[in-house]
This record gives structure tokens, sequence and C-alpha cells, in this order.
């Protein structure tokens, strides 16, 4: 088994792969993006208390995140005038897992 060689496929498959691979790479950037930019202000916090004290503790680190999910909690749980806001999708990134 293994990588399959340049000689198993054709160039016409080849590049049919490249394409796939490149908009399932495009679409999961996306997707990290998005999350990054959701966790943005506890990243910064993250990033701040790392510059401060150059390391993050078990517990300290904890207690950031969790914050971070009771805040994004509250977000979700208001919704808006005229009909509810959708929770955001969980993902392993934002499970930690």
């Amino acid at each position: 088994m293994g990588l399959p060689s340049a000689n198993d496929y054709s160039e016409d498959t080849a590049q049919i792969i490249d394409r796939e691979m490149k908009e399932i790479l495009d679409s999961q950037y996306e997707v990290a993006k998005g999350i990054l930019m959701r966790h943005k202000n506890t990243l910064d916090k993250g990033a701040a208390l790392v510059l401060k004290e150059e390391n993050i503790e078990g517990n300290r680190l904890k207690k950031l995140l969790e914050a971070d999910r009771k805040g994004q909690r509250s977000k979700t749980e208001g919704g808006t005038k005229g009909g509810s806001k959708a929770k955001p999708r969980k993902t392993n990134a934002d499970t930690g897992q």
C-alpha cells in the first residue's frame, strides 16, 4: 500500500485531486479562522498573560477558557428581536478535543 506513484493515475485525475484538495483546505482554513475570530478576546487575554508571566498554569488557563465558554453561551442565549439566534455549531476545536 502507501501513496500511489505518479504513474498510478492520469494527469487529468491528478488535476481533479489537486482541485478537491484545494477546496477542502480553503474550506477548513475558513472554519479555523472563524473559530479564532469567535475566541479572539480569549486569545488576546491568554497572549497578554503569557507575555506578562511567561506561562499559564493549568488552573489559570482553565478559568480563562471557562470564562470564554460562558461568554459565548450568553451571546447565543440572548437571541435577537423578531426571532431566536441559532447557536454556533460545536467543533472539536471548540471543545478542545
